[in-house]
This record gives structure tokens, C-alpha cells and sequence, in this order.
């Protein structure tokens, strides 16, 4: 998704394999993710427990987002998974 975005060829699956779980395929991980999401929201939680979740998933992502910050650091520079193939020799 990224690559797209930025106009690149190739694809992230190197770079994300940990966020591939077993019995959910590429394709059906959205499905799943809003199916989760819709038993979150179906349970009968208090106002306070709405809030103690919310806090808590925040907290959950900004954790995520620094492991990706610090993933693409170690992998900088090192050509783990270049951008562009190397180009042909003759």
C-alpha cells in the first residue's frame, strides 16, 4: 500500500510479514478487522469503561507506530529490501 502511494513498484509484504496472523489471509483481514470492531462495539461497557479502553488502544497504537519507527531505522541503509532493482549487468 505504501509503495503504491508513493508511486513505487513492489510491495511490502517483506517488510510487514509480521503482521500476517494464521487463519486470516490477506484478503479477509479487513473483513476481520471490522467484524472485531463491531463486538467492541456491541458490548455493554460503561461510559468509564469506553474511556479506560480508548486510553488504552491509544496507548496500543503510539507503541505501533514507534515499532515501525524503530524497525525502518534498523533496516536503513542496509538493503534489506531496496526500492529499485539493481540494474542489469551486460
Amino acid at each position: 500500500m505504501t509503495n503504491k502511494r508513493l508511486g513505487k513498484k513492489g510491495n511490502n509484504s517483506i517488510g510487514v510479514s509480521f503482521f500476517v496472523f494464521d487463519g486470516i489471509s490477506g484478503k479477509d483481514h479487513g473483513k476481520y478487522v471490522q467484524a472485531y470492531c463491531e463486538k467492541i462495539d456491541a458490548m455493554n461497557l460503561s461510559d468509564d469503561q469506553r474511556e479506560a479502553m480508548r486510553v488504552c488502544m491509544v496507548d496500543v497504537y503510539r507503541l505501533i507506530l514507534e515499532m515501525f519507527d524503530e524497525a525502518h531505522k534498523n533496516t536503513k541503509n542496509k538493503n534489506i529490501h531496496p526500492q529499485t532493482p539493481p540494474a542489469p549487468t551486460q
